[in-house]
């Protein structure tokens, strides 16, 4: 259909056992072929002993630390009396297995696993079912299968100058998101790098006592999150001055024009309900680089008074509450909705926010991870100068390793404002590869792995189906033919009256006018006769 559309297509022949591995039933996409199909049918239909996988179904990606389902479908032909067992190795090691056993001749079989992604990268499964005495078809007994494990957990640091509940209750709701892994101690006996966190959470701490998890935070860009710290009158973008030791009690109000990321309209409108904190009273000065998400309601006015706000300097992002008690709000929300929902999405968009950095690496390499092997391998890059610019100055090359050692050496070509790899297609197997790139003075290099799947469909099902070439032919009013009648087909074809060749035609009317030789004939023959009446003295 998309080959031959709009063209005089007087019929299709196609010769094959039946079998389709991918995509829709073809019997049901015959009614875009407006022409006969005459199939020819080969390979044995003679049904075999066999016990097959026939499909796996599974997540293309699982995230670290979560468990993933794997459903294993198993055909079992002429077998009656068959009993084996479903076994999948990973790394060559059994993690699970399945007792298989079938009282009929024909049987389909479905089962379930749930595996655990404990290790990052991508992992390769292996299901073999055990053979049955007499199959032939040995092939279809054994299918592997990858996952792409992602650790994209980041890793929270909460500190603090004492025990307390808000403590409790942060960590907690930020445990119940698997994406996070959450650290916790006291701030006085933290003596380790931030450096590897991608926030740092400080609840009531003194930041001039703690100057060197400052200093840190700061030199490396880190994100931070301060809640209730000790010293108001240093934070970067607030500033509470002549506070004391005083506090007042202070509702939430959220702030309409906050819009750093969206809450659900249903917190939006329960913070009302949350019960007053305990805020510093005082002076507030708030810069206008500042997002203030909520402000403060003292009784019934409503300030302008910072209780959760977000500041931005030179790319470090950094979060301040200015309030203590906020383990009351997550009882609340329990109190009203038997769950803490609103309280887990409040402490989750606002750890998400932080916690997400940009890529501000130079040199960007993007290849798949799992690939099939007829799938043309390709790799794109990116280089970037000091101003973050993109440039296609630089030679980006690469190797390619295979599992038994043998490398492949590219180099990229270029694609606009970024680079472009066509490594081809390449056998099944496990590979490691390293790009580099030199600009300026400086080398980048980019380390990655990617799989190549083996395709299996074509020894799953071995048996011809005829029955399927016989529909194709029978929908479209052609003929099922097999080899030893093959010399029956262009008599078919022959004999069929609309297989003709189409000729086309097409009218014009010009104005007699139009025609310039006509014109040109009249005048040169009128010409002709003036000249000839003059000559022979008749004007």
């Amino acid at each position: 259909e998309n080959n031959y559309r709009n063209r005089n297509l007087g019929a299709v022949i196609l010769a094959g056992d039946g079998l389709y591995n991918k995509g829709n039933n073809p019997v049901y996409l015959t009614s875009k072929i407006k022409c006969p199909v005459y199939t020819i049918a080969l390979g044995d239909t003679t049904p075999v002993k066999d016990v097959l996988i026939k499909k796996i179904d599974h997540n293309q990606v699982a995230y670290l630390g979560n468990k993933f389902p794997a459903e294993i479908t198993l055909d079992i032909h002429k077998l009656k009396a068959y009993s084996g067992t479903l076994t999948i190795n990973k790394e060559g090691k059994k993690v699970a297995e399945q007792k298989v056993s079938s009282n009929t001749d024909n049987s389909t079989q479905t089962f379930s696993f749930i595996f655990e992604a404990d290790k990052p990268g991508v992992q390769k499964y292996t299901a073999t079912i055990s053979y049955a005495e007499g199959e032939k078809n040995k092939l279809n007994n054994t299918q592997s299968f990858v996952i792409d494990v992602i650790d994209n957990r980041e890793k929270i640091l909460i500190l603090f100058a004492a025990p307390h509940p808000d403590v409790a209750a942060i960590k907690e709701s930020i445990e119940n998101n698997q994406n996070y892994e959450v650290e916790a101690g006291l701030a006085g006996s933290f003596n380790t790098s931030v450096k590897p966190y991608s926030l740092v959470i400080l609840h009531q701490v003194s930041l001039s006592a703690n100057s060197r998890i400052m200093n840190e935070l700061n030199s490396n860009s880190s994100s931070y999150f301060l809640i209730n710290p000790v010293d108001n009158d240093k934070l970067p973008g607030v500033t509470v001055s002549n506070s004391g030791s005083r506090y007042v009690d202070a509702e939430a109000v959220y702030n309409k024009g906050f819009s750093l990321f969206t809450l659900s309209d249903e917190i939006k409108n329960y913070f009302k309900n949350y019960p007053a904190l305990k805020s510093p009273l005082g002076n507030y000065s708030v810069s206008n680089s500042v997002n203030v998400m909520l402000n403060q309601r003292i009784g019934v006015v409503e300030t302008e008074n910072p209780l959760l706000l977000f500041n931005t300097v030179n790319a470090q992002k950094s979060a301040f509450f200015i309030g203590e008690g906020i383990w009351k709000w997550k009882l609340r929300d329990y109190a009203d909705h038997e769950n803490h929902v609103y309280f887990n999405e409040l402490l989750n968009k606002i750890i998400q926010y932080l916690s997400v950095k940009a890529d501000k690496s130079f040199f960007r390499v993007f290849a798949k991870k799992i690939l099939k092997e007829n799938e043309v391998l390709e790799i794109d890059a990116e280089v970037y100068n000091n101003s973050y610019e993109l440039i296609t100055d630089p030679e980006v090359a690469m190797t390619i390793l295979n599992k038994e050692g043998k490398k492949f050496n590219y180099t990229f070509s270029k694609n606009g404002k970024a680079y472009r790899l066509n490594a081809g297609i390449y056998p099944p197997g496990e590979y490691t590869y390293e790009a580099q790139v030199k600009s300026g003075d400086k080398i980048y290099q980019q380390k990655g792995l990617f799989t190549v799947k083996e395709l299996v469909a074509e020894q799953v099902n071995t048996v011809a189906d005829h029955q399927l070439l016989y529909q194709l032919a029978k929908r479209t009013g052609g003929e099922m033919l097999y080899p030893a009648s093959m010399q029956k087909l262009q008599q078919l074809l022959e004999n069929k009256q609309d297989l003709k060749t189409i000729t086309y035609t097409h009218k014009k009317l010009s104005d007699l006018i139009d025609i310039k030789w006509i014109f040109y004939l009249l005048m040169g023959i009128l010409s002709l006769e003036w000249f000839m009446r003059k000559r022979n003295g008749l004007y």
